[in-house]
C-alpha cells in the first residue's frame, strides 16, 4: 500500500473519531507507533468496524513519543511516567537527558534505522518493566541508529 493510501486511511480514521485533533497530528501520532512496531500499519488499514478503531486508539493513549528531528531535545531534572511505551528518538538531532526518572513497561532511547544524531544519558534512572538503568557519575552516548530498548 502506498503511502499516500496509507496517509488517506489514517485521515479518515481521525476525522470520524478525532474530530478536534489536526489530522496532521493524528498522522503523526500513528507514524511514530508504526515505527515502534510495523505491524500496526496493517491492524490500521485492516480496521473495519467502531470496535477495532477503538482498540486502536487504547493501544496509542499509553505511548510517549518524543522524537528530536533535526532539533534538539532537552530534559534536566524531570520525572517521566509513560502508561504502556517512552520513545526518545534523536533522529537527525540531540536528546540529553540528564539528572531524571524515566519509567515505563517499556523504554527506548537512541535513534531509528536512519538516525544520524546522539543521544546523551546522563545520572539518570531509566526504569521499564524489567530492566533499570541508574546511578551517579556515568555517561551513556550513542549515535547513528544505536538505541536501548528496555522491556
Amino acid at each position: 500500500m502506498s503511502e499516500e493510501l496509507f496517509g488517506e486511511a489514517v485521515a479518515e480514521i481521525a476525522s470520524k473519531y478525532l474530530e478536534k485533533f489536526q489530522i496532521n497530528s493524528v498522522k503523526e501520532l500513528f507514524d511514530g507507533l508504526i515505527r515502534l512496531n510495523p505491524s500496526f500499519k496493517e491492524t490500521v488499514l485492516n480496521a473495519k468496524d467502531p470496535k477495532e478503531v477503538e482498540s486502536i486508539f487504547k493501544e496509542i493513549t499509553g505511548i510517549l513519543n518524543a522524537d528530536a528531528g533535526t532539533g534538539t531535545i532537552s530534559i534536566d531534572n524531570a520525572l517521566i511516567t509513560a502508561i504502556q511505551t517512552a520513545v526518545f528518538d534523536h533522529d537527525q538531532g540531540t536528546v540529553t537527558i540528564s539528572n531524571t526518572k524515566i519509567s515505563a513497561p517499556k523504554l527506548i532511547t537512541g535513534g531509528n534505522s536512519n538516525a544520524t544524531g546522539e543521544t546523551i544519558i546522563e545520572d539518570s534512572t531509566l526504569e521499564s518493566r524489567g530492566t533499570k538503568i541508574t546511578g551517579k557519575g556515568y555517561k551513556i552516548k550513542m549515535t547513528g541508529g544505536a538505541r536501548i530498548e528496555q522491556n
